[in-house]
């Protein structure tokens, strides 16, 4: 919550009417956020920023026109202060997620989505000119006892991380790596417990930024169904 209970203002830019309506009345049932202006593009959606001075901005990244750094930095340039988080479809889709300060999935729980943007807004804003590595999460107690956070992981469970940060379901993955679905979560539950994160979507975004299991251009999707 921002000082004095006043509720976080969000500027939300995406060119989808329909999820940005739906995306809007879930936010605006909180009353700890208020979407305090919206736009389909990040050209006129730069001066209600500039305007409004909302502590995040959500962006809709891949149908910009823009590329991530350029989008976010346009949006830095008109207001500092604001929090600038990256909106799509899939962790593996985000291209250079480290130049905004957060990536949310449209395919996370409502639950999900409304802690992590809490998370954002009470962060300390990082100071200019501090690298990007630094504005990352602090590292969770394996890899701050001076052990790499790649090192903790088995290669199956590495495996299983390039499956998730692809988006792909426990089904997908288990059929992938020729496993019982149970296995899968075992993995899972295992690799929540040596990287410190709680959910699917943290684990996706930890991956990326850690550069656990590194993604190729051009990714491709799920295997479909009955196939490896």
């Amino acid at each position: 919550m921002s000082r004095r209970g006043a509720p976080i203002r969000i500027v939300l830019i995406d060119p989808q009417t329909l999820f940005r309506a739906g995306l809007k009345k879930i936010l605006s049932g909180d009353q700890e956020f208020q979407v305090a202006g919206e736009a389909t593009s990040i050209g006129p959606a730069l001066e209600m920023v500039h305007r409004l001075k909302p502590q995040l901005v959500l962006i809709e990244i891949s149908l910009s026109g823009l590329k991530t750094s350029d989008a976010v930095s346009r949006v830095h340039q008109v207001c500092p202060q604001s929090r600038v988080v990256l909106l799509g479809g899939s962790a593996a889709a985000i291209k250079d997620p480290n130049s905004a300060d957060g990536v949310l999935l449209k395919t996370s729980s409502v639950a999900s989505m409304l802690r992590n943007l809490r998370r954002l807004v009470k962060e300390k804003t990082p100071a200019p000119g501090r690298p990007e590595e630094e504005k990352q999460e602090e590292a969770p107690a394996a890899a701050a006892g001076g052990v790499a956070p790649r090192e903790t992981l088995t290669p199956r469970e590495l495996d299983i991380l390039g499956c998730i940060v692809r988006g792909w379901a426990n089904r997908e993955i288990a059929r992938h790596l020729s496993m019982q679905e149970q296995t899968v979560k075992n993995y899972l539950h295992s690799i929540f417990d040596k990287l410190g994160v709680s959910d699917r979507l943290e684990l996706a975004l930890y991956t990326i930024h850690h550069n656990l299991v590194p993604l190729a251009e051009g990714e491709a999707p799920p295997p479909p169904s009955g196939k490896r």
